[in-house]
């Protein structure tokens, strides 16, 4: 039977059950496609390896190692794998479809990101991240393509890890290679022992990545960056990036430590565990003042450290003291620990020394008791019915003068409302504002309420590109959105096998 294009897929069903209706995306190693179980009626993503790697043992064997690392970690911010197998020539995954973006959309939309909005995507990533270390699973390509910020129906956003398609199994695979001899990643996330193609990477090696996106993410800048692959492994390998402050001054110094620490070269001086990066992040977070939702508290609980130090980053290549590691307390600081060790006792005074001291004090006491004034003598008063013989009673004193009142406070002027209307087409789009859903179109704000009276909403509305809108006071009172419809064309992924792209 010959094997079917894409194209030509589209209406036919997968292991007899799973209905294509369209494509999605295409990578350099398989194409995602739009499916529905034909018995449940459930949306899923169907991904499909190219029809020519198939005969590669080691890209097949490559493409199904993705589906057995997602599946064993069983993470609510993992993609789920739900089916697999081979048919007709053909190997396939059976996805949850998702909805919504990935992390290097995001960025392409909005450009960098706030710190706190940043933490609430990445911080759950981590978590899923230090349970597939936990199981000797590195993902070996993190990166925005690989994090993809789904919403359900209600518009509540999940962060999901996608392709564990280059993931290294430690357990089990001790070196595994491209088909040309070549490192696995992309090239911009790579860690230098990645870089070197060192065997036996670890979890240290996600840690460096996840530096490299946060580094991305707050600046809007990649860390290293080069016209070609040697020079860009080369700068990696032997450079230090340029420091986050000088290219996102509004960075908080604590945050841009951390991220920092996690772009050590030397693992001895990197976190060497996802906890201790996701706890410094949580305890900088607190020391820039950066909310978190209350869910996250349970994250890293271990590995939060209780205060940061203080001294600010002095280079790029210096191990930034906060969360470092010493070798009997893993992600406590040094510093911090001498910082609540128990004080040191003040040595004792010699026997020669100390009675010089009394004989001191004695006589500056003697001193001050002589050149004192005589205490004045108690006067016993005399009752006002029996007056004094020989004294004459002096004018009665004056009453104390009245306080004048206090003035009262001027009335507190009226607040200032200065709102705003948004009307959609269609009518009814969902209202978003920092993320959260607010209500729905057509929807009234008070712009004069915010801190420089400029609110951004995000529209979104099913089968609608969603659009941003700014609202200020020096605007016009009624805004009109129009939402274009959304169109099913290609959609491309990142990296050797595609992202998951949305509806």
């Amino acid at each position: 039977m010959p094997i079917l294009t894409p194209e030509e897929r589209i209406g036919t069903a997968i292991a007899g059950k799973y209905r294509v209706e369209s494509i999605l995306g295409a990578g350099g190693m398989g194409v995602v496609m739009r499916g529905q179980h034909e018995l449940t009626g459930r949306a899923v993503a169907v991904k499909l390896l190219q029809p020519g790697l198939v005969t590669d043992a080691e890209l097949l064997r490559r493409f199904f190692q993705e589906a057995k690392a997602a599946a064993s970690l069983d993470h609510p911010n993992v993609v789920d794998v739900l089916d697999m197998g081979t048919e007709d020539g053909t190997a396939y995954l059976v996805l949850e479809l998702l909805e919504g973006e990935s992390l290097a959309q995001l960025l392409e939309r909005r450009g960098p990101l706030p710190a706190g909005e940043l933490l609430e995507i990445v911080l759950p990533v981590m978590d899923a991240l230090a349970a597939a270390h936990d199981r000797g699973i590195v993902h070996r390509d993190l990166k925005p393509d690989n994090i993809f910020i789904h919403r359900d129906l209600r518009g509540r956003a999940t962060p999901k890890v996608l392709d564990f398609g280059v993931a290294k199994l430690v357990a089990t695979d001790s070196d595994v290679q491209t088909r040309t001899g070549g490192v696995l990643g992309t090239p911009h996330y790579m860690s230098p022992e990645q870089a070197r193609g060192d065997k036996g990477i670890g979890g240290e090696s996600d840690v460096w990545s996840m530096g490299v996106l946060l580094y991305e993410c707050l600046s809007g800048q990649r860390p290293f960056e080069a016209e070609s692959m040697p020079a860009l492994l080369m700068q990696i390998c032997a450079f230090p990036p340029l420091p986050l402050l000088e290219r996102a001054p509004s960075v908080h110094p604590a945050l841009a430590r951390v991220i920092h620490r996690a772009l050590e070269r030397e693992l001895d001086a990197r976190y060497r565990k996802m906890e201790e990066l996701g706890g410094a992040l949580m305890a900088a977070a607190a020391e820039a003042g950066t909310t978190l939702p209350a869910g996250f508290d349970a994250l890293f609980p271990p590995f939060r450290e209780t205060e940061l130090p203080q001294a600010p980053l002095a280079s790029a290549t210096s191990t930034g003291p906060l969360g470092a590691r010493s070798s009997g307390d893993v992600g406590t600081d040094p510093t911090v620990a001498a910082a609540i060790s128990s004080p040191r006792k003040r040595p004792a005074l010699p026997l020669r020394a100390g009675l010089a001291l009394v004989g001191v004090l004695a006589l500056g006491a003697a001193v001050v008791y002589l050149v004192m004034p005589p205490a004045p003598s108690v006067v016993e008063p005399v009752p006002p019915d029996e007056p004094r013989v020989g004294v004459v009673p002096g004018p009665p004193p004056e009453p104390e003068p009245e306080p004048e009142p206090e003035p009262e406070p001027e009335p507190e002027p009226a607040p200032v409302v200065i709102e705003r209307t948004v009307y959609s087409d269609p009518e009814g789009a969902a209202v978003y504002r920092d993320g959260a859903r607010v209500g729905a179109t057509p929807f009234v704000v008070d712009v004069a309420a915010a801190p420089d009276g400029r609110v951004e909403l995000e529209l979104r509305a099913e089968g609608h590109q969603s659009r941003v809108v700014a609202l200020s006071a020096d605007g016009s009172p009624e805004v009109h959105v129009s939402l274009p419809r959304t169109s099913r064309a290609r959609r491309g992924g990142g990296g050797e096998v595609p992202t998951l792209a949305p509806r």
